[in-house]
């Protein structure tokens, strides 16, 4: 048995340890999903389940400060006012909200951009947060937004743990990449000396262990957002990892030989066993995503994991439906 099979193996032991204390989830893509996030919190709020919190996170579209995932173009109706009101909106319900500006590329020069400027001043609430790779930008948003928490994007993939303890003072939170999800050691040495309020870990991570251009494609994201070259950005989008792995794929002519085909995603088990580590932040890459898959997660990690029956869809189509129709009565 190979090394990182011997660590997803303890971790899923830790699993059999009762996972105790409080978690919280940031969740992705919180404009298409305000109503699921929000279904979510109610229905957990009226099943009586305990101890489990929520962020949000997302970003409007054509910021130079953007980075991660290639963030959607703006449909109708879409202007960075509506997007600042979403962010409030989700503050009245008691939801905070991270601001995606994960461009691992900026520096001094691009402080100035006016329109990344205008969401930083229009979001700024005290619990809110922005997700930053830049140092650069760290310190600014520390300086000019004190208000906002930092927290810094997994995208500069830096697995060394010394990097973290370097830079704790800069950061509120550290968004670990997924390949320290397995090294229990590490991550209860990084609990002892960072604290877990500190550590937030992906669980559903879709890119395949293997893939060597996972940095190149989050560089060119930077790079096309940067330099407002949505050419690039169109090229990166639509099928850019399907093509650049196609011939890889295409000599897997045996489909067992699938197997083989590991990603990052977390089972149930796996996040228990993290939990019962003392991991107590976790993240859901929602961005981009389907409205069905998006629910599917939601129920998934929030609902069936911690064993209630009913799912976010039951609550979402029969119980509140219900309520709605006897109130009316």
């Amino acid at each position: 048995m190979d090394k990182q099979s011997t660590e997803v193996h303890s971790l899923e032991q830790l699993s059999k340890v009762a996972p105790k204390g409080p978690e919280h989830w940031n969740i992705g893509g919180a404009g298409n999903g305000f109503q699921m996030v929000t279904a979510a919190k109610t229905a957990l709020d009226d099943l009586g389940v305990e101890g489990i919190s929520f962020t949000v996170y997302d970003q409007h579209f054509g910021m130079k400060w953007a980075g991660g995932r290639p963030h959607a173009f703006g449909g109708a109706g879409q202007t960075k006012e509506s997007f600042a009101r979403l962010v409030e909106e989700y503050n009245r319900r008691g939801i905070q909200f991270n601001l995606v500006f994960s461009n691992l590329f900026i520096e001094e020069q691009h402080l100035g951009d006016k329109r990344c400027n205008w969401m930083l001043e229009h979001c700024c609430r005290p619990g809110n947060g922005v997700i930053i790779a830049s140092h650069v930008l760290a310190r600014y948003v520390r300086e000019n937004f004190p208000d906002y928490r930092i927290i810094h994007s997994l995208t500069h993939f830096n697995k060394d743990p010394a990097y973290y303890y370097e830079h704790s003072d800069l950061y509120d939170v550290f968004v670990l990449p997924p390949h320290l999800n397995y090294r229990a050691p590490l991550l209860k040495e990084m609990l002892e000396k960072l604290g877990p309020e500190k550590i937030e870990v992906l669980v559903n991570e879709t890119c395949f262990r293997e893939c060597n251009i996972r940095q190149e494609h989050y560089d060119l994201i930077s790079k096309a957002c940067l330099e407002d070259d949505w050419d690039l950005w169109e090229d990166l989008t639509n099928g850019y990892c399907q093509r650049a792995h196609a011939d890889r794929f295409l000599k897997i002519d045996d489909p067992k030989n699938v197997n083989r085909i590991k990603n990052f995603t977390l089972s149930q088990d796996e996040v228990n066993g993290l939990k019962a580590l003392g991991i107590q932040n976790f993240k859901l890459a929602n961005r981009q995503v389907p409205n069905q898959q998006y629910g599917k997660w939601m129920d998934y990690y929030l609902f069936d994991r911690l064993g209630v029956s009913t799912t976010l869809y039951v609550y979402e189509n029969y119980y509140k439906p219900a309520a709605f129709f006897a109130g009316r009565g």
